[in-house]
């Protein structure tokens, strides 16, 4: 689970991308907490799990899908 008092421990960068199932204010604590290069984009629109095994690919979720696979993978260029 997501904590802000966690953020500090963090050393690396960071991108993360939350579901609308996602507590926000958690988010936004967190993201806050943070002191490391980071990228925090909420998918209103998307249950948790939609860039994994709950995804719908033939239906609504394809679209924040392929955004998300796509920021993440630029982020990994950017960072690895």
């Amino acid at each position: 689970m997501l904590a802000a008092e966690d953020a500090p421990k963090i050393t690396v960068p960071i991108c993360m991308l939350p579901s609308k199932d996602e507590d926000a204010e958690e988010v936004k604590k967190f993201e806050a907490a943070l002191t490391v290069p980071k990228y925090f984009e909420t998918f209103k629109d998307s249950p948790h799990g939609w860039m994994g095994a709950r995804g719908d690919l033939s239906g609504p979720d394809k679209p924040n899908y392929d955004r998300g696979y796509k920021l993440a993978l630029e982020w990994f260029t950017k960072y690895v």
